[in-house]
């Protein structure tokens, strides 16, 4: 399954995917494991049984790392365990006995790494889907509301500006009842691609229900959000008279020049601000900051 880069984006480090600084740190943990365990293995000689923990540094690879780095470390493990045996003086009726044993355990840390790359990979597209919308692609409410707080936590440690559009389709039963539903669900795709083909990197879409879209602006002037937003309403104006679908947008935009108390108060405000706009014909921008006065 693919990603776009906002959904890349909002993979946090997790027991799952650990950040990219950390890879190396762990990489030189697992190997310095292999060795610990191998050490063991000798000094406490054939008589005491370390299979299971040669598992330990295989499942911390294939897990925190990834599959390819379990299988190197299978391959060590197996040859660090075969090693062990030879140098503890452990004999075999045939030479030949060590290299199948090794075989075999290899055979099995290497099963054991790729079950678990299928799990994690599983594990990370639930993860991912969880965030998503279905039919759009973009994200969902939910991690649309995580990713407001973390900006409003931002604008507070570093005073910086960021805005927010509440972005309506106009009339989207019309498209429906027009065309049709499935029609209706394409609609609503393109406008979220075009949408997000025209925002910055940094900005994030997502679609909070039925034909109603929101987008963040990180660290964004009133100036630059008002710029961003007609952009994005020329590209949908092109896009749609292309199809011949009668679409056209509410928007309402809230610049926070100071952090509103929460962000249920701040999309109250960016709401109205959209309802606004419907009220008075639609197919418009409505435009407001907030810059509360510390008392």
């Amino acid at each position: 399954m693919k990603y776009s880069d906002q959904q890349k984006r909002e993979n946090k480090p997790t027991l799952i995917n650990l950040h990219p600084q950390s890879n190396w740190l762990c990489m030189l943990i697992t190997i310095a494991l292999v060795g610990i365990v191998g050490l063991l293995d000798y000094i406490t000689g054939p008589e005491i049984a370390f299979s299971l923990i040669y598992l330990i540094p295989v499942t911390i690879g294939a897990w925190l790392i990834g599959k390819n780095f379990g299988l190197v470390i299978s391959i060590l493990s197996a040859a660090v365990w075969m090693t062990a045996e030879f140098t503890s003086g452990r004999l075999y009726s045939h030479v030949a006995i060590h290299y199948w044993n090794t075989a075999t355990r290899l055979g099995f840390f290497t099963v054991v790494t790729l079950l678990l790359g299928r799990l994690k990979t599983a594990l990370n597209t639930e993860q991912a889907l969880a965030r998503i919308d279905y039919l759009t692609g973009v994200m969902n409410s939910r991690s649309f509301y995580e990713l407001v707080v973390t900006e409003l936590e931002r604008c507070k440690r570093y005073k910086r500006p960021f805005a927010v559009a509440y972005i309506d389709v106009d009339d989207f039963k019309n498209i429906n009842d027009q065309f049709g539903h499935p029609t209706g669900d394409v609609a609503l795709r393109t406008v979220a691609g075009v949408i997000r083909k025209n925002l910055r990197s940094v900005d994030v879409i997502a679609r909070l229900g039925g034909d109603e879209f929101a987008i963040l602006f990180p660290e964004t002037s009133e100036k630059a959000a008002a710029k961003a937003i007609q952009k994005v309403k020329d590209a949908i104006k092109n896009e749609v008279n292309l199809k011949e679908w009668p679409i056209t947008l509410s928007i309402g935009i809230l610049t926070c020049k100071t952090c509103p108390p929460n962000v249920e108060q701040m999309m109250v405000i960016v709401d109205s601000l959209m309802y606004s706009v419907k009220r008075h014909g639609k197919n418009g921008v409505r435009h407001s900051t907030y810059n509360a006065k510390k008392p």
